[in-house]
């Protein structure tokens, strides 16, 4: 396998690679993934392809991520922003907790984990719990402008609404004031401003 580290290196992006036999569909599978550096996360210009063999979807890789040099080489307008790496964070908290609900979902009934159940529940509750204050406190030491910044999407997204991704910027904009603990005026006035340009 051709090894794409090499190849694709990025001062704002981790790519990873993984290239796979489905033996099932008798296919080959490949995917690259993008995460920004400073947040962690994984952000749009991934891709999967398909193939008949391991070479095939190489190339096809290949292809994509050459087209998508020009955007790896340049920092996100929010590079190493505070707020967005507090909404990251925000995010992370979002799939611990949803994570642990499918976990029961998925293992209710059944008697012989009920043990290893009760185990999970205390250990991430006092994970919850522990990333809850922390975050919370990262949201406390934001300066007003921040705060601010944090409740609002940028001008694109808007004009995107059903896009998978702005959807879910736009969701987390408009939930992370919960978490304010005592919110201005203002910022309660751009929480239901963020919240119209939503509809």
């Amino acid at each position: 396998m051709l090894d794409f580290s090499k190849l694709y290196v990025s001062e704002y992006f981790d790519i990873s690679v993984s290239v796979k036999q489905d033996k099932t569909r008798k296919v080959w599978v490949g995917e690259a993934l993008l995460r920004r550096k400073d947040t962690g996360e994984e952000v749009r210009g991934g891709c999967l392809r398909y193939g008949s063999s391991e070479e095939s979807v190489e190339k096809e890789l290949q292809t994509h991520l050459n087209g998508m040099c020009q955007f790896l080489s340049v920092p996100p307008n929010d590079w190493n922003s505070r707020p967005e790496k507090v909404l990251a964070n925000f995010r992370g908290l979002g799939r611990t907790i949803t994570g642990f609900a499918v976990k029961i979902q998925n293992i209710a009934g059944e008697s012989d984990e009920t043990e290893e159940l009760i185990d999970d529940f205390f250990s991430i509750c006092a994970q919850i719990s522990d990333d809850t204050i922390a975050f919370v406190k990262e949201i406390e030491d934001m300066t007003s402008e921040e705060r601010i910044e944090i409740l609002t999407s940028e001008d694109r997204i808007y004009s995107n609404k059903t896009d998978p991704w702005s959807l879910d910027d736009l969701s987390a904009r408009a939930q992370i004031i919960k978490y304010f603990l005592e919110p201005s005026v203002n910022e309660i006035k751009q929480n239901k401003k963020h919240k119209d340009r939503m509809k």
